[in-house]
């Protein structure tokens, strides 16, 4: 007997190994818009550190500021597992004087913008020379300063700034995937980079 076309069962195989490959398209495709949103994240805010850091360098008055910051310009953060960021001009607080400077202050410094990570991308943490940034009473919170027309880039620890070589790093996390990255940033050398 002479067959022309297909039986069911040949049929019923073909439908599924197109199907299985449907299924690894669509995953991976998947997957890789969300590596691209973590990537978007960190470039976006290995972005604003440069440009904080550029304003600072230059003196930059930004938006309605009437002068520069007596300190600088920052951004921050407070807990991990957030995915906002702020970034401040840090003036001085004239009552609790030099205790509130290189670090965010609600009560006195401005807040010239306020930046939502993409994706599934938080703060993971925020290390200094090896040590978390953690203040009493367990109130986190990660500030970074660009002085103003000065290269170097403070925070505010316990340990007042506990070393003349530090490092900073920025751990960002893709909380779906588990994917850790970080921007690290030399002190002294102003350098920002991806890790």
């Amino acid at each position: 007997m002479n067959k022309k076309g297909f039986t069911v069962i040949e049929m019923l195989i073909a439908l599924t190994i197109v199907s299985i490959i449907c299924v690894m398209v669509v995953i991976g495709v998947s997957n890789f818009n969300k590596n691209d949103q973590f990537d978007l994240a960190l470039n976006d805010f290995q972005s604003h550190l440069k440009e904080i850091q550029n304003w600072s360098l230059t003196g930059q008055i930004v938006d309605d500021l009437i002068e520069v910051p007596d300190y600088g310009y920052g951004i921050s953060y407070g807990y991990p597992g957030e995915n906002s960021y702020l970034v401040f001009a840090d003036v001085y607080n004239e009552i609790a004087g030099d205790d509130y400077d290189y670090k965010y202050d609600i009560s006195n410094d401005i807040v010239l913008a306020e930046y939502t990570l993409a994706g599934d991308a938080q703060f993971e943490d925020c290390i200094y020379v090896g040590a978390p940034i953690v203040q009493v009473g367990q109130v986190y919170d990660c500030s970074i300063v660009f002085e103003m027309q000065d290269i170097v880039a403070r925070v505010r620890t316990d340990e007042e700034d506990p070393s003349e070589d530090g490092v900073f790093e920025f751990i960002l996390k893709n909380f779906k995937t588990e994917e850790e990255k970080s921007i690290i940033i030399k002190k002294w050398l102003g350098s920002i980079y991806q890790q």
